[in-house]
C-alpha cells in the first residue's frame, strides 16, 4: 500500500454512516433487517469499507461477499449520503452497483472477480479475510444465495440443524415404542387403564426431570476470563429483568439528571430540559416515550427500546444466552412432552375405538399440553455465569435492598440500585415522588424491543484511468453520473 492508497484507506475508514442525532443507527438497522447481532453488523461495516477501498485501489473488478453486499444495498438506500457525500468526499469517484445479466458466463465472471478480490484483500491488508464475512467462493455462490426476507412476526424461524437433531431424538423414541409393541403383552397400548395411567404418570415425571436438567445443563457455558466484568447500569438492568428494568432505570436516571420531572398526581413524567448530547439511544427512546404518552404506564408499554447493543454485549461477555442456545433449550425441553402427548393421544384413540373410558387420560393429556406450552413460553435468558454474577452483585450491595436505603442523589447514585432491585429502593425520603410513579409499573409490561432477494453476483470496478467505479448484482442496481 503506497502513500496515496494509505490516505485513501484512512479517509474511507473515517467515514461515519450516522448523523449525530440518529436514533436508529445504520448498524442497528443492518442487524435488524438481516437477523444479525449488532456486533456482527458493526464488523460487516468495517469489511464493507475495506471492500470499497479495494474497488478503488485493486486495479481490477471486484465482487463483495453476500454479507458485504447487504451492507452495500442498505448504503445505497441512503441516496444522499452515498452519492453526495461518501462517493465524492471519501472515495473520490462514483462507485456503481449494477445488475448481473445472468447465465453461466456471468456466474463464471463474478466467481473469478470474487477470487481476485480475496487475493487483493490478502495483498493490501496482509491478512486473510474473516470467513464468516468473506466465505470461500463455493459457499458465496452456493449456499449463501439461498435466502429470502421473512416476516418473523408471522413465521417461526427454526434452524434446520436444530429441527434435524430434535427429529432424530423423536424418531428414536418412536422406534423404541414400536419395538416394545412387537409383543402384545409388552405393548403399553394394550395395557388396561390403571396400568397405562401409572406408566403415563411415571413418564410424565421423567419428562419433568429431563426438562429441569436440560434447562440447567445447557445454561452452563465456558466461564469468561474476566469473571468480574465491568457492566453499565443498563446492562445490569437488562441482566436482572430485561427491557422492563432498563426502562425504569433510564427513567430514574433521567429524572436525577434534570431532564424529566415527576408529576406524581397524574402518574407521569414531564420535560424539564432537553437531553444532553451524550445521551444513549435507549435514554432517548425512554425520554421521547414519556413526552408523547399520557402516563408512565402507557409510556412503558409504547416505548421502543433499541436494546440490541446491550443484549449483544452481554452475550459476548457470557452473561446471557445466545438466541441459538435459547431455541435449543426450549425445543429439547419440550421434546419428551411432545412424545408423551402423542403416546397418550394414541391410547385415547384406541380406547375410544374399543369403547373404554378415557376421561382421566384426556385430563392427563391436557395437563401434558399445558406443561408443554408453559415450557415454550418460559424463555431462558441468563447463563449460569450471568445468574451467579448477578447474585454476587446483590450480595455486595444488599444494603440497598432495605427500608430507606442511603442513596446518592445523582443519576449515577441511583442507577445501579434501581437496576438491581427496582423502584422499591426509591420508597420514602427524597425519592418518594419518583418511586410512587415508577413502583406501579408492571415488571412484565410489554416494552417493545426494536430489536431478501437472492443474487448471482455483485461486482465493482475502478473503471480505469480515474473513471467511475461500477458494480453488478442480480436484481439490484445503482447509477451515478
Amino acid at each position: 500500500m503506497d502513500l496515496d492508497q494509505q490516505k485513501l484507506f484512512d479517509r474511507i475508514a473515517s467515514y461515519s454512516f450516522d448523523d449525530p442525532q440518529t436514533r436508529l443507527t445504520f448498524a442497528a438497522r443492518l442487524a435488524r433487517e438481516n437477523g444479525w447481532s449488532l456486533h456482527y453488523a458493526q464488523r460487516a461495516l468495517q469489511e464493507y469499507k475495506r471492500f470499497c477501498f479495494l474497488a478503488m485501489a485493486a486495479g481490477h473488478p471486484v465482487t463483495p461477499s453476500e454479507e458485504i453486499d447487504q451492507v452495500w444495498h442498505l448504503h445505497l438506500v441512503y441516496t444522499r449520503k452515498y452519492w453526495q457525500d461518501f462517493c465524492p468526499n471519501y472515495l473520490g469517484q462514483p462507485l456503481h452497483h449494477g445488475p448481473t445479466k445472468g447465465g453461466p458466463e456471468e456466474h463464471q465472471k463474478h466467481d473469478e472477480w470474487y477470487r481476485r478480490t480475496l487475493e487483493s484483500y490478502h495483498k493490501f491488508f496482509q491478512e486473510a479475510p474473516p470467513l464468516d464475512l468473506w466465505p470461500a467462493s463455493e459457499e458465496r455462490f452456493g449456499r449463501n444465495l439461498a435466502w429470502k426476507r421473512v416476516n418473523w412476526k408471522e413465521n417461526w424461524i427454526i434452524p434446520k440443524r436444530q429441527v434435524q437433531n430434535v427429529a432424530q431424538y423423536a424418531f428414536s423414541g418412536l422406534v423404541m415404542v414400536a419395538l416394545v409393541g412387537c409383543g402384545a403383552e409388552m405393548n403399553p397400548l394394550d395395557w388396561k387403564g390403571p396400568e397405562f395411567l401409572g406408566l403415563y404418570a411415571e413418564l410424565g415425571a421423567l419428562s419433568l426431570i429431563w426438562c429441569v436438567l436440560i434447562r440447567a445443563l445447557l445454561k452452563i457455558g465456558p466461564v469468561p476470563q474476566n469473571s468480574e466484568p465491568d457492566l453499565t447500569d443498563y446492562e445490569v438492568a437488562y441482566l436482572q429483568n430485561g427491557p422492563e428494568r432498563v426502562f425504569i432505570t433510564a427513567t430514574a436516571k433521567l429524572n436525577r439528571k434534570g431532564c424529566l420531572g415527576v408529576d406524581a398526581k397524574n402518574g407521569r413524567f414531564i420535560q424539564l430540559q432537553p437531553l444532553p448530547a451524550d445521551a444513549s439511544n435507549w435514554e432517548r427512546a425512554v425520554y421521547d416515550s414519556h413526552l408523547t404518552q399520557l402516563n408512565a404506564g402507557t409510556a412503558q408499554k409504547k416505548c421502543q427500546l433499541p436494546i440490541e447493543e446491550i443484549r449483544d454485549s452481554l452475550i459476548e461477555k457470557g452473561l446471557i444466552l445466545s438466541p441459538g442456545r435459547v431455541n435449543l433449550i426450549r425445543w429439547l425441553a419440550i421434546m419428551p412432552f411432545v412424545l408423551l402427548l402423542l403416546f397418550g393421544l394414541t391410547k385415547i384413540f384406541i380406547g375410544v375405538e374399543r369403547g373404554k373410558p378415557v376421561g382421566i387420560l384426556i385430563g392427563f393429556s391436557i395437563a401434558t399440553l399445558v406443561v408443554t406450552l408453559i415450557n415454550l413460553a418460559v424463555i431462558p435468558r441468563n447463563s449460569r455465569f450471568g445468574n451467579r454474577f448477578l447474585k454476587s452483585l446483590k450480595v455486595k450491595h444488599s444494603s440497598w435492598n432495605s427500608p430507606n436505603p442511603q442513596l446518592n442523589d445523582t443519576a449515577e447514585g441511583i442507577g445501579l440500585p434501581v437496576a438491581l432491585f427496582g423502584a422499591v429502593v426509591l420508597a420514602g425520603g427524597q425519592f418518594e415522588d419518583l418511586g410512587s410513579v415508577l413502583r406501579p409499573l408492571r415488571a412484565s409490561s410489554n416494552v417493545v424491543n426494536s430489536s431478501s432477494n437472492s443474487s448471482s453476483g455483485c461486482s465493482s470496478s475502478d473503471g480505469g484511468g480515474g473513471g467511475d467505479g461500477g458494480g453488478g448484482c442480480g436484481g439490484c442496481g445503482g447509477g451515478g453520473d
